[in-house]
This record gives structure tokens, sequence and C-alpha cells, in this order.
């Protein structure tokens, strides 16, 4: 199982390491092709050494998008049938996010993916989507159907959306 978390756990180590977490032996080819998935590779490419950067005590190196980003590399390399992203794109830009979003679309004909997220954007095209509202289970469907059915999840769809040019001051 691959799980990525909000707040992600990156280690006093090289960034190639960190991705490689668990399998050490992994091939330079897999790590790389896991880093573009996770949209990673360009901001590594800039670091002084690669991936052969150390990213210092907690990841202290790396802006929280970019720990993410190792954080989801590292689940894509493991390449696991089941894996879980918790809110971890909650740091990572709108552009980032819909790349990574796509490359975990790429994934769904032969895995189990749970995205769970506040930005419902995130969601929209997954399968199926469950809103909780105080630990409860208030609506299910696809985010077509929620819309539909006007209730928490149109609210937080409307709220995340506003056309700012329709604000009044």
């Amino acid at each position: 199982m691959g799980v990525v978390n909000q707040e992600t756990i990156v280690f006093n180590d090289t960034v190639r390491t960190n991705i490689a977490y668990g399998n050490i032996g992994v091939a330079d080819e897999q790590i790389k092709k896991a880093a573009i998935a996770a949209n990673a590779d360009k901001f590594i490419e800039k670091l002084p050494d690669k991936y052969n950067t150390l990213v210092g005590d907690k990841g202290f190196r790396l802006s929280g998008g970019e720990k993410q980003r190792i954080a989801i590399a590292r689940a894509f390399r493991k390449n696991s049938s089941f894996m879980i992203f918790d809110d971890s794109l909650s740091s990572v830009d709108s552009k980032t996010a819909n790349e990574i979003l796509k490359n975990i679309r790429s994934l769904k004909g032969n895995k189990t993916v749970l995205l769970i997220a506040h930005r419902v954007a995130v969601l929209k095209e997954s399968d199926i989507i469950y809103v909780f509202d105080k630990g409860n289970i208030v609506e299910k469907g696809t985010h077509f159907e929620l819309l539909r059915q006007k209730g928490l999840y149109t609210h937080l769809w409307k709220i995340q959306h506003v056309n700012i040019g329709q604000v009044k001051k």
C-alpha cells in the first residue's frame, strides 16, 4: 500500500534515497519516472546536486509542496495496488495539482486510489465521491450527481469556485 499524507515524512538524506525509500536498490530510471509522475523532476533538476541533493533534517531545505511531491514520487515508485493520498496536494499550486492528478488518473485501470481532499476540484473526476460532515457520510455520488443534489458538496464547490469578477465590493 502506498500512502501520502498531508504532512509528509522526508528523511535527512538525498532526494534519490527519499524517493527510493523501502527499495534502496531501485534503478535510477524508476526514480526519475516516479519524479516525473509526481511533477517533481523540474524542481529536482534545479537543485545543486539534483537527485543527490541532501534535503536536510525533516526536509528543511524543501518547501511544503516539494516535500509532498517527493512523497508522491515515493508512492508512484512503490507502484502499490492500493494508494491513499490524504490531502497530499494541499501544498502544491493548482497547475501542479492538475498534473499530478492526471498521472494519478492514469493509474486507475489497475489500482485502487483513495483521494482525501478539502479542495473539491481534486475530486472532480473521481469514480465516486463521499462527502463527510462531522464524521458522517452525508452525500455520495459522482461530481455531477452531487452538484444536482444541491447539498454540502454543491455548497463547497461554489465557495471554492467563486467567479472573482462577480464579487461585489
